[in-house]
């Protein structure tokens, strides 16, 4: 009976936590740091990514997912959807590179000189095959940075930074910010899978749970 009894258990836990669910958050704030300026651009419509002759543009993104996750939950897949907006003639194909930031930061301040702590331990790489069209979305995954937000909690979602692969060069391109009354700005998509909630972190269906023990009794 012991061993049925687990197998009902599993059973019925694998089926309530089978349903993928998704959310989509809007861009909570959002800014580009540059060496082009030592001006704040957080305000500004569009975000710059740049790698040109040494002289480079970062962008950085920060969406606010407090209370969308619970414990328990399982991140399936998350994606950044931006809006180009415009993108240099030259330089493609190229590579978007992920960063996770460290440290809180100001949009209406930031800087390059002020800019936040950043790590590549998450790091992902977006292929771009050719210039991209106007107001054309750009998918760019950031299924490891929410894995890692989860884990760790709300505070350690202090957002991402997007830059070009250090191979690239003579090439940019402008993103819509949320600030931008033409295009949509940044959004942030999150595919995942409920937790199952109990004084240990899980709950069972009490009704489902008799229901499948009855079977082996």
């Amino acid at each position: 009976m012991s061993s049925l009894f687990l197998v009902a258990i599993a059973s019925t836990a694998t089926s309530l936590n089978s349903e993928t669910r998704t959310f989509t958050v809007e861009g909570y704030a959002d800014a580009f740091i540059s060496t082009y300026t030592s001006e704040p651009q957080g305000t500004q419509p569009l975000l710059y990514v740049t790698r040109d002759n040494g002289q480079v543009n970062w962008s950085l993104l920060l969406f606010n997912i407090v209370g969308r996750l619970k414990p328990g939950d399982l991140v399936a897949e998350a994606r950044i959807r931006l809006a180009t907006g415009a993108a240099s003639e030259t330089g493609w194909p190229a590579v978007l590179v992920t960063g996770r930031i460290l440290t809180s930061w100001d949009e209406s301040k930031v800087t390059l000189k002020t800019k936040p702590l950043i790590t590549y331990d998450t790091r992902t790489m977006t292929y771009i095959e050719k210039r991209p069209d106007v107001e054309k979305p750009i998918w760019v995954d950031v299924t490891k940075q929410l894995h890692r937000w989860h884990s760790y909690g709300g505070p350690s979602n202090f957002g991402t930074v997007l830059s070009f692969a250090s191979d690239n060069d003579d090439v940019s391109i402008a993103f819509a910010s949320r600030e931008n009354l033409q295009y949509k700005g940044p959004q942030l998509q999150v595919f995942f899978k409920p937790g199952i909630k109990s004084i240990y972190g899980y709950a069972i269906d009490a009704n489902a749970l008799v229901e499948q023990i009855a079977k082996f009794e």
